[in-house]
């Protein structure tokens, strides 16, 4: 089973993740890939007003950080095979942050 960029609405993931667990095949596996920040730093201005942007853009209610999320998979009884970025060298997210910059005023 997989997930793309849907989670993100979802607020108690330890729940979520708890169901899918429940539901999946013995040895089955689930691939998540969503909305986490990277290399945040809330003191930065520059990120906190992009993270104010971008949220009402995508209609998320939250942007948890990626240990967070691999936090409530192991809370729901996953075994995390692999977490990383899933863009490769980092490009996606710099064009994101381009396109952030210029979708608004």
């Amino acid at each position: 089973a997989y997930e793309v960029g849907a989670f993100c609405y979802a607020i108690d993931k330890v729940a979520l993740f708890t169901e899918i667990f429940r539901v999946l095949k013995p040895g089955g596996r689930f691939s998540y890939c969503d909305w986490c920040r990277l290399e945040y730093n809330p003191e930065d201005e520059h990120h906190v007003e992009l993270l104010r942007k971008v949220k009402p853009l995508t209609g998320m209610v939250e942007m948890p950080f990626p240990r967070e999320v691999e936090e409530a998979f192991v809370q729901s009884g996953f075994e995390i095979e692999l977490s990383a970025e899933a863009c490769a060298g980092g490009e996606q997210f710099s064009h994101v942050v381009r396109d952030t910059e210029r979708s608004f005023w």
